[in-house]
């Protein structure tokens, strides 16, 4: 991954903050990582996919015990490439780079790579208290979700709860356009609380190895 130069590192990456929040807490936010434009054309690409019925009903599970149940989780997906033809995010992609360098420094990860995916809710739909990686070894290191909601009210619902390893009580945080929310993919529960209007997200992974970039996507 090549940093272009033309970019700026949001404000939040250049001190140890957020790595003190990621290590105590379990979890962190940015605000403002990604421009209202750049939501903006990110969220209506998903409504396209949406009208043309290009989003993908999400599981739980991996591999032969993939299943789509949705008692337990209503979102619907489509993974992106690296290539992605959308200005939008590939502008987000190379923001991500900022993190990557950041999260590598001060927090010594190991991060070699992500992968990400659009995620679309409908009302009334949710996704159950979790942790995203429950292997001991699995790649996932760093779960982190890029909200793309314009004027998201209280009465919209659609939180992400969020569990602090420091036994704290819950914190809900809202969808608002443009917050970037992390988490220990192997340690911080969390989950989807019950959204009142659609809701739009990216939704991404940094691993401890490098991925195969030859699936289709975006």
């Amino acid at each position: 991954m090549k940093l272009q130069q033309q970019l700026k590192a949001p404000e939040q990456l250049l001190d140890r903050g957020l790595a003190n929040n990621l290590a105590t807490k379990g979890y962190a936010l940015i605000d403002s990582f990604l421009s209202e434009e750049m939501t903006l054309e990110i969220r209506e690409y998903i409504d396209r996919l949406r009208i043309s019925e290009d989003l993908k009903k999400a599981g739980i599970g991996t591999a032969h015990l993939h299943q789509v149940d949705n008692r337990v989780r209503g979102d619907y997906i489509r993974w992106i490439s690296r290539e992605s033809k959308i200005d939008a995010i590939r502008h987000y992609q190379n923001q991500l780079q900022f993190l990557v360098q950041y999260l590598n420094r001060y927090c010594f990860l190991g991060i070699k790579d992500y992968e990400m995916h659009t995620t679309y809710y409908p009302v009334g739909t949710h996704y159950e208290k979790h942790i995203d990686q429950l292997q001991v070894n699995g790649k996932r290191v760093i779960s982190f979700i890029l909200y793309l909601n314009d004027d998201w009210q209280t009465e919209d619902g659609g939180e992400i709860r969020v569990y602090p390893l420091d036994g704290s009580d819950h914190e809900d945080l809202a969808p608002h356009n443009g917050r970037l929310v992390m988490m220990l993919s192997n340690e911080t529960p969390h989950e989807v609380l019950t959204v009142n209007k659609p809701r739009y997200s990216v939704t991404g992974w940094m691993l401890n190895q490098f991925v195969d970039t030859t699936f289709v996507g975006a």
